[in-house]
């Protein structure tokens, strides 16, 4: 699962070793450009790409882009970013991850990509269910302002997490 799945590079790769890939992309226009990759790299069997993004919430929300509009670049957001001015706004919509999962009849989910700009503990707290019943390992951005809410989310669910680089975080399930 590629949350925050951006033009594909993860979702690609993953699929070309031969793996199947639910792929969440929260802007309109980035998810144009994920669904032309998926359809350049022959993948549409194996990559389902869903327009919306992931919260603890269903719904419109408002997304801040530190970029011009028309410039396809990373840093969108649910959430206003300290010090990163804005050049624009658009509209998405955002669902939890468990109302998917349940209508898609609860597949078994393993990994986990979560990178959604700041956003990642609500997306997480919407995919309370999944998380619970299937114990992904989920690599997931975390910045240290956020790393002390997620170590007491680990630690209440038996998950540990284990720094890789940068702001990239393993959180692994434990027995």
């Amino acid at each position: 699962m590629d949350v925050g799945a951006y033009s594909g590079c993860f979702s690609l790769f993953v699929a070309k070793l031969g793996f199947e890939v639910d792929a969440f992309e929260l802007v309109p226009r980035t998810t144009e450009r994920l669904k032309i990759n998926v359809r350049l790299n022959g993948l549409q069997s194996k990559i389902g790409v869903h327009g919306f993004g992931v919260s603890n919430t269903t719904g419109e929300v408002d997304i801040q882009m530190p970029r011009d509009e028309n410039f396809l670049g990373t840093g969108n957001s649910i959430d206003v970013k300290e010090n990163k001015p804005l050049k624009a706004t658009t509209r998405g919509k955002v669902r939890r991850l468990d109302d998917w999962w349940v209508e898609a009849e609860r597949p078994q989910i393993d990994p986990i990509k979560l990178d959604v700009e700041r956003h990642e503990r609500q997306a997480i707290e919407g995919a309370d269910e999944m998380i619970t019943t299937c114990r992904p390992t989920m690599i997931v951005e975390i910045n240290k302002q956020q790393l002390p809410d997620f170590r007491e989310w680990a630690d209440d669910r038996r998950y540990r997490i284990l720094n890789c680089q940068g702001m990239n975080r393993i959180l692994e399930p434990l027995p």
